[in-house]
């Protein structure tokens, strides 16, 4: 048994507004995670982070409560699977693509995630649009590979290189790794792990003392210390060079990194159980779907959905610091 249980992130009484359910933020540490469409709505998590611009999006629900602003800045999307409330806001993501230059986002899923988002795409006429769609890199993730596709509006899609997997990691970025495991909801469905990588501080009166003026040698340190090369030099304002290593003893405090997990939509079996609590072992924040009471194990075991209990069993199981149940049947507002 775990030595704590997880605390479980409440939600006030939800209240219904024309514009639909209330939203629910939670945070850890350097994300910001955002239930766009409240607790009832249709999944769709946005996280951003404090130092970068760009934001993730998982699971694509109604996304009307999205900003075009903020739809700029997706770089990420990662589909649990294609039911309807989990990718009927791609219409509106796409119409938010449509005025200005961005490069392809990229658009991970199981297989068959092309196929679905292509059939959107097609759905429309864009015979006005010339070359200046909007195109997205869409991944169909299996155990073994990721099957890589460019789509863009008004053109034929392209299927790009097959990348084989060596492990559960589809997404690599300097700061953070998005990890999945595949769970049986009748259809394959993706369960996902972002792991945020330790934030570096640079402690400004160490800074000062040593007369070091700010600059974008900070950058490079970082990038080094982030790139586990410790040994790599630094060139600083006053033309001084020092390893990666030095500054890091001098001026460098290390926070430890966060992970956030996000599941729905998958039947209470111990294969499922198995899988997901070792993606979510010692999470920070894990966003975890309870869609029915156990009063109604019977719908649950039907369409192949958690009870509450059986997420809270997860989350304890797997030593969460915190969980945020989501994605309530609306039976019970």
């Amino acid at each position: 048994m775990p030595s704590s249980l997880p605390e479980i992130v409440e939600v006030t009484q939800p209240v219904r507004t024309a514009a639909g359910w209330q939203p629910l933020t939670a945070g850890a540490g350097p994300i910001g995670a955002h239930l766009v469409n409240g607790v009832f709505g249709d999944p769709l998590l946005e996280v951003k982070f404090k130092s970068r611009r760009e934001r993730l999006l998982f699971d694509l629900g109604d996304s009307v409560m999205l900003s075009r602003r903020v739809l700029h800045t997706v770089t990420d999307v990662f589909l649990t699977h294609a039911h309807f409330d989990h990718i009927c806001g791609f219409l509106h993501f796409l119409r938010a693509r449509m005025t200005g230059e961005y490069p392809p986002c990229r658009i991970y899923g199981p297989p068959g995630t092309a196929y679905h988002i292509g059939s959107l795409i097609d759905g429309i006429a864009w015979d006005r649009i010339e070359d200046a769609g909007p195109e997205f890199l869409v991944a169909d993730v299996t155990a073994g590979q990721i099957e890589w596709s460019l789509l863009k509006a008004g053109h034929a899609p392209k299927h790009l290189e097959v990348q084989s997997r060596t492990d559960d990691s589809i997404c690599r970025r300097p700061e953070f790794v998005v990890r999945c495991v595949e769970l049986d909801h009748g259809i394959p469905v993706l369960a996902y792990a972002l792991d945020y990588s330790a934030e570096i501080h640079i402690d400004r009166e160490r800074l000062d003392a040593l007369g070091l003026e700010p600059g974008d040698w900070i950058t490079d340190l970082k990038r080094s210390l982030r790139d586990g090369d410790p040994l790599a030099r630094i060139e600083l304002p006053n033309g001084e060079q020092r390893t990666a290593e030095h500054l890091r003893d001098d001026l460098v405090t290390t926070l430890p990194g966060k992970r956030l997990v996000y599941a729905t939509d998958f039947a209470d079996t111990a294969k499922n159980r198995q899988h997901l609590q070792e993606l979510a072992a010692g999470a920070d924040l894990f966003f975890c779907e309870a869609t029915f009471c156990s009063a109604d194990l019977n719908q649950a075991e039907e369409t192949r959905h958690l009870t509450a209990s059986a997420c809270g069993e997860i989350a304890a199981a797997a030593e969460v610091e915190r969980l945020v149940p989501f994605h309530f049947s609306k039976r019970y507002t």
